[in-house]
């Protein structure tokens, strides 16, 4: 038991004394910024703004089904498909009605004349 509490009092004197170091350095650094006659432009330069960033990172990252392009792509496909359905049926029905013209046409009870 007289260990552990030992070791406890060893690591609360550490913390201590670097809270003690922290604000001497933070008392220090106004110190110094106080001595400067003339501060008014200088603008601290936040911590990390001079990385620079990947490639990889810059580009957005977009998943392919939501891309524009690709819309655009499949709206014109099921157009073209609905074009070649139209069209087939179209013919489908022209062809429909030039059977019934020939089948009309060549009817023989139409054709036929009473001899007596």
């Amino acid at each position: 038991m007289l260990i552990i509490s030992l070791i406890f009092l060893n690591l609360y004197r550490i913390i201590l004394t670097d809270i003690y170091d922290v604000i001497l350095v933070t008392q220090k650094s106004s110190q110094s910024e106080a001595k400067t006659s003339f501060g008014a432009g200088v603008v601290p330069i936040p911590i990390g703004s001079n990385v620079a960033i990947s490639a990889k990172e810059k580009q957005i990252k977009r998943p392919k089904k939501d891309s524009v392009l690709v819309k655009h792509k499949k709206w014109l496909s099921d157009l073209q498909k609905t074009k070649e359905r139209l069209e087939e049926q179209y013919i489908d029905d022209l062809r429909k009605k030039e059977e019934e013209k020939l089948k009309v046409s060549l009817s023989p009870s139409c054709c036929m004349t009473v001899i007596h």
